[in-house]
């Protein structure tokens, strides 16, 4: 899913710059209208003069294209591998495949993008060209430049309010309530079903030596056993119901279950609320139970009391069985950090699986007691492999890797949509101050002040890119909404991200009109008058 979004999201900035190839050429073509026709008069045909001007583009393109190779080489060495670090490795360096395909993207967009200028201005009015003294294409060109530079900054506000959402989005699972405590725990995953552990009982027999083994250890305050520990990017799920109601009038929940022995709620720090926890005498024999999360209760039944209650779920098979509730839990982080379900523990002892996870809590530094650790698991039975033993703390930080990664590609991506935007602005207003140069002039000598005509040029830019705002936010709410599951704690119609992206681009656009605005506030009438 991250991949997909980064491609997403690399295709929405080449939009932005296939949209600046566009206007630069489109304002190029248009500053040249004036020789084109002189061209055209003295016996150039149209399909030389598009030829001559997709070989410039050409040339622009490949001379850009290089030079992004460069910077693909050294960023690929210093740059790249910090910031997609958590995303699956699709090959990392630009091999020549890649370089290939970037310059033959390069040239595809330059065609297509350079063409319709090209063509549109080979073909210009000759009598009405060659009489016009200023030669800048006039309101041909100012729609389409316009149109084109909207759209732009419309994209580049999309790109930047779902770069918002996804750091929020970030932020809200660091300062969220994990409901256990990662400090000082240890976890280990084995594989009982290699080494022909396939019931209960033996598997049974191998833990309680195990516990005793590893419970022994100097620095060790109390372990466990269970098949998932919450961010563990694993995850079992199924739907439960209360098996007093039938499925139709009481609804059914999907959950998220896990299967433990005695002793795991006080080894991963989370307070038992109600009820008791799983315990020794929690056996296959015994009666099925149930330790549930404080959501869950207030699903199935709100304002009425769980213990005691009876809920219908399958863990293994298509018949569902009921289990009794004997304990409730307050809310835990799911095992995959963009969900949020409500969970169910079973006991493991009267629900066997030969894949469970070895939790262990510490007093001492949890990394020096790996290596005793693996050998207390060896010592119990040799023929396992080397277990891997990781921290409960790299578990977390790594569950949140992946939405890390594509925020910081979606920021890079995002300042780099900013600066596009800024110089497309700035190259549409530009244009147009070139091109009415003698009309402010006009407005200068018949009394306007250079204030009013700084205020003119900056209300025009911001009407320019209104409309591509308006629309852009839009398309924002619309891939916000469809992406609302990577969004945990965070609305797609999230008010900070869009006050804040909102504002930074129209002060980007005012910015950018700045300087051109100030340019031609500062154009001496007369000159202006006599301007060919």
């Amino acid at each position: 899913m991250a991949t997909g979004g980064l491609f997403a999201l690399l295709a929405v900035v080449l939009l932005i710059i296939c949209s600046n190839v566009a206007g630069m050429v489109l304002a190029r073509s248009a500053t040249r209208e004036r020789e084109i026709g002189v061209r055209l008069a003295l016996g150039s045909s149209r399909r030389r003069l598009v030829r001559l001007l997709m070989i410039e583009a050409l040339l622009l393109a490949f001379a850009g294209g290089a030079l992004g190779t460069l910077l693909a080489l050294w960023a690929t060495g210093d740059v790249l591998p910090a910031m997609i670090a958590g995303l699956p490795d699709v090959g990392r360096g630009p091999n020549g495949a890649i370089v290939a395909y970037s310059l033959a993207l390069t040239l595809a967009t330059t065609l297509v993008f350079g063409l319709f200028p090209a063509i549109r201005f080979s073909r210009p009015q000759l009598i009405s060209v060659l009489q016009d003294g200023a030669g800048g294409g006039g309101r041909r060109v100012g729609r389409i430049h316009r149109l084109a530079t909207s759209a732009q900054t419309g994209v580049a506000l999309t790109l930047l309010l779902l770069c918002s959402l996804c750091l929020r989005a970030v932020g809200v699972m660091d300062r969220r309530d994990l409901g256990f405590d990662p400090q000082h725990l240890l976890m280990t995953t084995i594989d009982l079903s290699q080494q022909g552990y396939r019931s209960i009982a033996e598997a049974s027999a191998f833990l309680d030596r195990m516990k005793q083994s590893i419970g022994s250890l100097s620095g060790v305050e109390s372990l466990s056993v269970a098949d998932g520990v919450p961010l563990d990017l694993v995850g079992n799920y199924t739907s439960v119901s209360p098996a007093d109601r039938p499925d139709e009038a009481g609804g059914r929940v999907r959950v998220e279950f896990t299967r433990a022995s005695e002793g795991f709620f006080e080894v991963i720090g989370t307070p038992i609320l109600r009820g008791r926890g799983f315990e020794p005498t929690d056996q296959e024999s015994s009666e099925p139970i149930v330790v549930i999360t404080e959501t869950l209760a207030g699903r199935l039944w709100p304002g009425e009391p769980a213990l005691g209650r009876q809920l219908r779920f399958s863990l293994t098979s298509d018949t569902a069985e009921a289990f009794t509730v004997v304990g409730v839990v307050p809310h835990l982080a799911s095992s995959r950090p963009t969900e949020d379900q409500p969970h169910v523990f079973a006991a493991l002892r009267q629900n066997y699986w030969p894949r469970m996870m070895i939790v262990v809590r510490t007093i001492a530094e949890p990394r020096t007691l790996v290596r005793p650790i693996q050998s207390a698991i060896l010592e119990v039975d040799p023929r396992l492999p080397i277990p891997e033993v990781v921290t409960s703390q790299s578990l977390v930080s790594r569950s949140t890797e992946s939405q890390r990664a594509t925020a910081r590609v979606a920021a890079a991506l995002g300042l780099l949509a900013l600066l596009l935007a800024a110089v497309g602005v700035y190259g549409v207003v530009a244009s147009v101050i070139a091109n009415r140069t003698r009309e402010i002039g006009v407005r200068m000598a018949l009394g306007a002040t250079r204030a009013r005509v700084l205020g003119t040029v900056l209300r025009d830019a911001v009407l320019m890119a209104t409309p591509g705002l308006v629309v852009g936010a839009l398309l924002a709410v619309g891939f916000g909404f469809a992406m609302r599951s990577a969004l945990l704690g965070v609305s797609p119609v999230d008010p900070i991200s869009f006050a804040s992206v909102g504002a930074m681009l129209s002060l980007v656009v005012l910015l950018a009109s700045l300087v051109p605005a100030r340019r031609a506030a500062r154009i001496d009438p007369m000159t202006a008058l006599r301007c060919e």
